[in-house]
């Protein structure tokens, strides 16, 4: 009986998935979205949403199938019946990037979260296909489903030197008694997709004053600080590709290439 455990244990460590990965993975819905009409390009938003929500938390399909829209009520955070969870602030963007598009799938009153295309609540066998999917457009030759992100967020908090007790609270396996603030000081120190840096940019061009202008405008309509510094992030790496493929000034931005 030891030796089945064993092997099994080291089959399924197979199965973790690096940040660089889940990175790449995510990635994906970038690369599909160009040029795709209005309703695909909503599912992708909800698909982003969800696989952020993934990779911030060791969520499991049967409760990311059970979510309701009021369970994320509460800024960086979702609730699972009696029991919170932290997520990244970027996890929480593109959260709020799918809830804002959400009534545009909806074909039949439902407080579920995350919507099919049939208009009705997505249900467990659609939300294990998501990573896979991606995973498979990526090029990774790795059974990809709930149980490697749950996995890989383990491994990712032990290596990261975790607090055996607050990995054992995030996972469901105890009851410790941690206060929202505490979750969010460990979450925020310890999980790989808190840690993303800004890209660096060149002062000296057009698209700071552009962006600056935008972030001004944003702070101005009361938009939160982590709204801001998401936003400030994805006009980064916008900018860094411009520049990259001799692009020097927001002027010369096209509809085409948005």
């Amino acid at each position: 009986i030891k030796k089945k455990k064993n092997i099994v244990r080291k089959n399924r460590v197979k199965d973790i998935l690096t940040s660089e990965e889940i990175e790449s993975i995510i990635d994906q819905i970038y690369l599909e979205q160009s040029g795709q009409p209005g309703q695909h390009i909503n599912i992708n938003i909800r698909n982003r949403a969800i696989l952020e929500l993934l990779y911030s938390t060791p969520i499991k399909s049967a409760q990311i199938a059970e979510l309701m829209v009021k369970d994320t009520e509460k800024e960086g955070f979702i609730r699972i019946k009696d029991f919170i969870l932290p997520i990244t602030e970027r996890a929480l963007f593109r959260l709020n990037n799918y809830k804002e598009i959400r009534e545009k799938l909806v074909k039949n009153k439902t407080d579920i979260l995350f919507i099919g295309k049939n208009g009705r609540a997505l249900n467990v066998e659609n939300f294990c296909r998501i990573p896979n999917e991606y995973a498979n457009k990526a090029g990774i030759a790795k059974e990809v489903g709930f149980t490697a992100f749950r996995m890989s967020f383990e491994s990712f908090m032990r290596k990261a030197g975790a607090p055996v007790k607050f990995i054992h609270y995030i996972l469901h396996l105890s009851n410790a008694d941690y206060s929202e603030e505490e979750l969010s000081v460990l979450h925020e120190k310890y999980h790989p997709g808190n840690t993303e840096k800004e890209v660096p940019v060149n002062t000296s061009d057009s698209w700071v004053k552009y962006a600056d202008d935008h972030l001004e405008w944003l702070a101005s309509k009361n938009y939160s600080q982590i709204t801001i510094k998401n936003k400030r992030l994805i006009l980064n790496r916008f900018f860094d590709w411009a520049r990259q493929n001799g692009i020097h000034d927001p002027i010369h931005i096209s509809k085409d290439i948005l």
